[in-house]
């Protein structure tokens, strides 16, 4: 019989040696999988990055383009009926938000708040804090997806829980004779009969429509989310709703917003040039805007390995540089012209 042959083991040295090279290949694949995701998250932020963008030029752009919006009635032969009384904006509540007179106005960004006149505590709140250089825009028009024949508003006010429905978002309402003149009422204190004892808009013929009045104001301020500890620049729009003025957050990460405004000088509905909010304000050319450049500067959600030392150009000659707290997150900028298509189709 032949003798077994002789076993051996690996020794100490080569099992110190197998497990070192098993650790490098391991710290290597844990480099390799924390570097993908890492990859993968910032291009997830970016995507969200572009389409926040989309989502802030959309909501400011339907807002420009339906400032001044009446039923057809110019701003000047609306009245509004009684007085008005909205509360939950400072300054911005009451008569100054129930103004057919300033379908559009904007105002400039401030170091702690924005200036050429914006009634003071308007913006200010607990958990929102403005931010500084960044401009404010307000606009007011009738809601022209929210309109209702005579008959069929009568009606729903006469019933309680269309009534309720239909004041959801905003107790005021516009009472137009298409083409002549209209009136600004508040439906919550109207019975559902009395809709008839309101002032005729006119004699003219025509049809007797009624809207809901929205007011708008935009505006960016550091948002903290219930449980968050760190602040997000949130695009804000302070809107009207049956119970008062709310603050809603409508889109993150928009770091700064900035706005010009293109007047026509000569009554030609052609912009002739572009001022800032405070030498619009200086002139009182409000009534003369035709259109208005949108600047915005949005971020991304997650922070990546470089350091944005860019300037952003934007309008009123303002140049945003990102200060170095936040200087890892990736940015894209947008400038866009957007018409105030009332006052150019009716003028």
């Amino acid at each position: 019989m032949k003798p077994s042959a002789r076993q051996s083991g690996f020794s100490l040295i080569e099992l110190l040696i197998a497990i070192t090279l098993g650790l490098v290949l391991t710290a290597g694949l844990i480099s390799v999988f924390v570097s993908s995701k890492q990859g993968y998250r910032v291009q997830e932020s970016r995507g969200r990055m572009q389409e926040n963008v989309r989502f802030s030029m959309e909501y400011l752009s339907q807002a420009v383009r339906l400032a001044d919006f009446f039923g057809s009635a110019q701003p000047a032969t609306v009245t509004v009926l009684g007085t008005p009384s909205y509360t939950g904006a400072g300054g911005c509540e009451n008569g100054w938000l129930i103004n057919p007179n300033e379908g559009l106005r904007g105002y400039g960004g401030g170091t702690t708040y924005p200036g050429d006149g914006l009634p003071s505590d308007c913006l200010n709140s607990s958990t929102v804090a403005y931010i500084p250089s960044s401009d404010v825009l307000a606009v007011r028009y009738a809601d022209p997806s929210a309109g209702f024949t005579e008959a069929t508003f009568t009606a729903n006010l006469a019933d309680a829980t269309a009534k309720t429905s239909m004041l959801t978002n905003g107790k005021y309402f516009l009472r137009v004779l298409a083409g002549a003149r209209g009136v600004i009422f508040d439906a919550d204190a109207d019975s559902g009969t009395g809709i008839t004892a309101l002032p005729d808009p006119g004699s003219a013929p025509g049809a007797l429509l009624n809207y809901r009045f929205k007011s708008e104001v935009f505006y960016l301020g550091n948002f903290t989310p219930t449980g968050a500890s760190v602040a997000t620049p949130t695009l804000h729009c302070k809107c009207t709703t049956v119970n008062g003025v709310t603050a809603r957050q409508l889109v993150e990460g928009v770091e700064m917003m900035k706005f010009d405004y293109g007047i026509d000088s000569n009554d030609d509905k052609l912009v002739d040039r572009y001022l800032s909010a405070t030498d619009t304000q200086t002139a009182s050319r409000w009534p003369n805007v035709l259109s208005v450049r949108i600047g915005l500067v949005v971020r991304g959600d997650e922070r990546d390995g470089f350091t944005d030392t860019d300037s952003y150009a934007l309008p009123s000659g303002f140049s945003y540089t990102p200060a170095t707290a936040i200087s890892r997150f990736q940015r894209f900028a947008v400038v866009r012209e957007v018409q105030v298509r009332n006052r150019v189709t009716s003028r």
